[in-house]
């Protein structure tokens, strides 16, 4: 089914906090790390590399462009990868964007990230349920 790793559980109250308290610096940082944990887990979504996905905001012009796209593609991203393990779709792509329009970034980040929190429990719990049944190695 394309699984792959399984992504890092934040504190979402943890990373609006550090994207406040470093100007927007950690954003990047978490941007580039919540990509390539949704592409390493999950093969068959198409994601772009996270080294693009956050360079292309440095370059003027574009950056503003691939901004707005990335509001929309990220919590879409989260999404494919949970209907791609028959999980229940998550509200996050519209809550998301619509906290986005209206300049409340900290509610955007928190849903986002609870959204993709939720999922990685429910593959560690899947793995912890796989170990219990899985046969004995001598």
């Amino acid at each position: 089914m394309g699984v792959g790793p399984i992504g890092k559980e934040r504190s979402p109250t943890a990373v609006i906090l550090l994207i406040a308290a470093t100007s927007g610096i950690y954003g990047f940082i978490w941007l580039h790390r919540v990509i390539r944990e949704l592409r390493d887990h999950s093969q068959l979504v198409d994601v772009t590399s996270p080294g693009r996905a956050v360079g292309l905001l440095f370059v003027p012009f574009l950056g503003a462009l691939w901004g707005l796209m990335l509001a929309h593609l990220l919590p879409s991203w989260v999404r494919a990868v949970e209907d791609q393990h028959g999980r229940g779709r998550t509200n996050a792509p519209l809550v998301f964007v619509l906290f986005l329009l209206l300049f409340l970034w900290p509610v955007a980040i928190w849903v986002l990230q609870e959204a993709m929190n939720e999922h990685w429990r429910f593959h560690a719990a899947a793995a912890g349920a796989d170990a219990c049944y899985a046969p004995a190695t001598p």
